[in-house]
Order: structure tokens, then sequence, then C-alpha cells
């Protein structure tokens, strides 16, 4: 049982923080995946507790966990809740891209139906007012940051 001491007159022995909830055996991506279903709870039914279950998740993570949660829920933007029409399979490649930090060879077709293969990284997601779904990414093709819709 992880202890915090205090020597002096007012001091003592507390549990540390993270030793309130027992540990939880969750991969960096399977509480990112919590925590992101969480915060689209806001404005739904039981908002408040989806925030207090947020918040006991991150402080029951181990550090390391803690620290690529926090890295990858950086990346995800969500401006409304949206349900995602992209194959589970493009979707499943491009999360790992993103999450491993690796390139990733896409097949893009332009707004005139022009098409180009790149090789993109991924940064993050966008799930935007408009209903789609964009990977953030930076094309190595146009060097340049760029939205691709899913």
């Amino acid at each position: 049982m992880p202890l915090l001491s205090e020597p002096g007159r007012r001091g003592g022995q507390r549990l540390h923080p993270s030793a309130v909830l027992p540990p939880l055996n969750l991969t960096d991506r399977e509480a990112t995946a919590l925590l992101v279903a969480l915060t689209l709870a806001d404005g739904m039914p039981y908002t408040s507790a989806a925030r207090t279950a947020a918040a006991k998740l991150r402080r029951g993570l181990p550090d390391a966990t803690a620290t690529a949660t926090r890295d990858l829920c950086d990346r995800i933007r969500i401006t409304q809740s949206l349900p995602s029409s992209v194959d589970r399979r493009v979707l499943a490649v491009l999360e790992e891209a993103v999450a491993s930090a690796t390139v990733v060879r896409i097949d893009y077709r332009d707004s005139s139906g022009e098409g180009t293969r790149r090789e993109v990284e991924g940064a993050g997601f966008l799930g935007a007012s408009d209903g789609w779904w964009y990977l953030g990414a930076w094309c190595r093709l146009r060097q340049d940051r760029r939205l691709f819709r899913l």
C-alpha cells in the first residue's frame, strides 16, 4: 500500500491518492475509449456522473498508462456526437497509426474526383458538425497538414 508521510508535529501518514481505488488493468487505448465515451455524455442525462467517473478513471490509472492516455485524448476533438459510418477495418488501421505514430498509406480522392496515393502521419481525429469524421495528418506528398474526410 503506497503511503505518503510528512514529518513533524502536524505530520502523519496517508494513503497515496492512487491507492484509494484498486489498480485498473486497462491499456492506454482502452482508457482513451472510455474517456471519449464519457465525454460524449456531456449534455445528456448523467453528465455529472460521467464527469466524476472520468475523474476516477484518470486517478486510478498507473502513471505510464495515464500519460499515454492523456496524450491520446489530447489528439481527439469532437464537436458533437456522431454515429460513425467509417468502415471499422479502415478506422482500426487509422487508430493504430495515430496511437503508434506510424505512417499510413491511403488512397485519396479530392473534391473533383482526382485520386492520389498519399503517405500520411496521423495526428488525431475530428468529429465535425457536418456529420463526417476526419483524420488530421501531416501529408508527405503536400508537405503540409491536412484533414482527410473518412
